[in-house]
């Protein structure tokens, strides 16, 4: 059975010559462009994932893509964020991590030598209130369509303009009451509206967009992407896992087969003339046996992949037998697998030219066998404990 073990060897060494990937270079920024975005929401904590700009509901990034990841939402004066990236495999301990840190964008600056609002004596009453209040909306609004590279310059622009029409240098409720007319000032409607521009203008100035070094999607299992505060620790880091797809990856499992390769077992039936009939026993026309498999496979980014399979068997006769075929491989944090193929070894057969139903003249103990290479089916159920990735990491 020796024989057999330099036959896998050269399988799996073809497998991993023929398979062998790497990642392709980040060429320009077109591959950014029709790579992947990620934006997190800081101010809701909810994530929004595209993929070639177009907005999907589930990401799958494909290993070599460029991912970019975003924060808006934040407040620019109070907020950094830090936005940890690592990529890791399952069912194995082999993982690679790294950080990319996303640093607070620097304040609002203000065109040189304008200072809004200052020496403007102009009085503010509810109308204008309102319709201040209804740029400030639509502005939002505008806003959350716009481009990175637009984002800054309009919401700087509409800062300016807004408090130009208000007449002060900040937007604050004090600031505001202070220019109200007097028939205004005490009325507790306009009150409320005063504190909905405030509201409405930090939210304005705080909906910002912050940009990480783009990423490349490693031939790992699993990004993973934490946002923490770096000012406020108190605040729980929001973890955002993603499968990746694509790559070429190996895994091993290992678990019970039943196999078609069985041993011939005969005995003599007398056929009444003092002679004896060669009769196969009824020993059943399946083996149960222990094994372990490769598995060969391109990550299809979700629970279910499809790979080739190759590995040993052993059985109760304690002959080691060649497996190949294909898996499915169920799952991802931990993952159960069926296999099924051809199972290639020895099992003992008739040999001299005998058959079953031939008279033979000697004992039961003297009928001829020979071991004989054979191939027949194999299933299998195994778990997965392990692997390696092939290609750059």
């Amino acid at each position: 059975m020796k024989s057999l073990l330099p036959i896998l060897f050269m399988l799996l060494s073809f497998q991993v010559y023929a398979q062998t990937k790497k990642n392709p270079p980040i060429k320009n920024s077109t591959d950014v462009e029709k790579g992947y975005r990620i934006i997190y929401d800081y101010k809701n904590g909810t994530i929004e994932t595209f993929k070639n700009g177009e907005k999907v509901q589930q990401l799958r990034p494909i290993v070599g893509r460029i991912v970019q990841i975003s924060v808006k939402n934040y407040n620019p004066y109070t907020d950094s964020i830090i936005a940890a990236v690592s990529f890791s495999d399952r069912n194995t301990e082999d993982a690679a991590a790294f950080k990319g840190l996303i640093a607070k964008n620097a304040k609002l600056e203000e065109k040189e030598g304008e200072e809004p609002g200052k020496g403007l004596d102009q009085s503010l009453d509810s109308a204008k209130l309102k319709k201040v209040k209804l740029e400030l909306d639509e502005a939002y609004g505008k806003a959350q369509l716009m481009s990175i590279d637009a984002l800054e310059s309009y919401v700087a622009t509409t800062s300016i303009k807004i408090k130009g029409e208000l007449g002060v240098e900040k937007v604050t409720v004090d600031q505001i009451q202070e220019k109200l007319k007097d028939s205004e000032r005490n009325k507790s409607v306009v009150k409320d509206l005063v504190a909905g521009v405030v509201v409405a203008y930090q939210r304005l100035i705080s909906f910002k967009v912050l940009v990480a070094v783009p990423v490349q999607i490693q031939n790992k299992d699993v990004i993973s992407i934490t946002f923490n505060n770096h000012k406020n620790p108190a605040i729980a880091p929001l973890q955002f896992d993603y499968l990746v797809q694509g790559g070429v990856k190996i895994d091993f499992s290992t678990g019970i087969f039943i196999n078609g390769l069985v041993d011939e077992d005969y005995y003599l039936k007398s056929d009444g003339q003092g002679g004896g009939i060669i009769t196969a026993k009824d020993n059943g026309n399946y083996n149960l046996g222990f094994g372990i498999l490769s598995h060969l496979y391109s990550r299809t980014g979700g629970r279910v992949n499809f790979g080739l399979t190759t590995g040993l068997l052993t059985d109760a006769t304690a002959n080691l037998r060649l497996l190949g075929g294909g898996s499915i491989l169920l799952g991802s944090e931990s993952r159960w697998v069926i296999s099924g193929g051809a199972v290639l070894g020895k099992a003992k057969k008739l040999t001299n030219g005998y058959n079953a139903g031939d008279t033979f003249a000697g004992d039961e103990a003297e009928i001829p066998y020979t071991d004989k290479f054979s191939t027949k089916w194999f299933v299998g159920i195994t778990y997965n404990f392990g692997g390696f990735n092939i290609g750059k990491k």
